[in-house]
């Protein structure tokens, strides 16, 4: 939802909305994309975007008021622990757990837990690399990842991004086996640790994010945590697919996916920005590996496709 410049033109468009879906209300009326400290003025703002949504649910035409977000952890937090909302849709699965306080927090405020694209976002795991099937075994990559987020008693909702009757199969069978994750998950997240140190030098997994810039404050804008983050999970896991999509996504996703690509920086542009870094050096390393590796056509989100 955009800032309430013209709040008569919201009103039209949802009772609108209402009437052509022909319901009286809807369950669940969520503002979409409050992903940054802007987005979230546009809507905790007198009169703006939550004050609306407030007045449609005391007038009976939606009955709970959340907010979905691609938004920085401590913004999130914030969002959630302020006791604003009903529910919240986010980002959280075994690749990307930075949202857990957030989590947390919502348990607090009874509120709703609605899980972002577990499957493609984590990790695009309708097409697993072989590795990945190997670490996940005896469940496939996309049945673990939906019982890892399940066994959460926070979370109650999984988006899957279904474009077929039989999509739905696998994570219905994952469901059933809901009462064993105490059994099923252990050895599965073990192989996955093991890989990752292995795969990782224990001086680079324990402080790689330790002195890198803000995305806005970086050469070029250029997202190093985001780069970073999606090549050591290609070493790792060889989530090299991934890691393509994701890095060419980057400068073309707004505030949904901010920050850019490396692009054309070269070292010496960037080195500057790293010097506060445990490993300067090491960390110009594998920007540009990186980048080597993920380099290719630019992305657009979905939404843009």
């Amino acid at each position: 939802m955009a800032p309430a410049a013209h709040p008569e033109e919201f009103e039209n468009t949802f009772r609108l909305s209402l009437s052509r879906l022909g319901l009286p209300w809807v369950d669940l009326l969520s503002l979409h994309g409050v992903n940054d400290r802007e987005t979230a003025e546009w809507s905790l703002q007198p009169g703006g975007c939550l004050e609306r949504a407030r007045c449609w649910q005391r007038e009976g035409l939606c009955r709970h008021v959340g907010f979905s977000t691609h938004g920085p952890a401590d913004l999130v937090e914030e969002l959630v622990a302020g006791n604003r909302f009903d529910y919240v849709n986010l980002h959280w699965y075994y690749i990307f757990q930075e949202h857990t306080r957030s989590l947390e927090a919502a348990q607090r405020n009874d509120m709703g837990v609605f899980i972002i694209s577990p499957n493609d976002k984590g990790g695009m795991l309708y097409q697993p690399p072989d590795l990945l099937k190997n670490l996940a075994a005896p469940l496939s990559p996309m049945a673990f990842n939906t019982l890892f987020c399940l066994r959460r008693p926070e979370i109650h909702t999984l988006s899957i991004g279904a474009a077929r009757p039989t999509d739905f199969d696998e994570h219905i069978e994952a469901v059933r086996r809901l009462p064993e994750v105490g059994e099923l998950l252990p050895p599965v997240e073990k192989c996955l640790q093991q890989q990752w140190e292995s795969s990782l030098p224990e001086g680079w997994r324990k402080t790689w994010q330790q002195g890198l810039p803000h995305w806005s404050d970086s050469p070029g804008q250029a997202n190093l945590r985001e780069i970073l983050r999606l090549h050591n999970l290609a070493l790792a896991y060889d989530l090299v697919g991934y890691g393509k999509m994701r890095y060419n996504l980057l400068g073309q996703g707004g505030h949904w996916f901010p920050g850019k690509s490396l692009a054309d920086l070269t070292p010496e542009e960037i080195r500057p920005a790293l010097k506060t870094c445990p490993n300067p050096e090491e960390t110009l390393c594998r920007l540009f590996a990186a980048r080597n590796l993920f380099a290719g056509e630019k992305k657009q989100r979905l939404s843009k496709e």
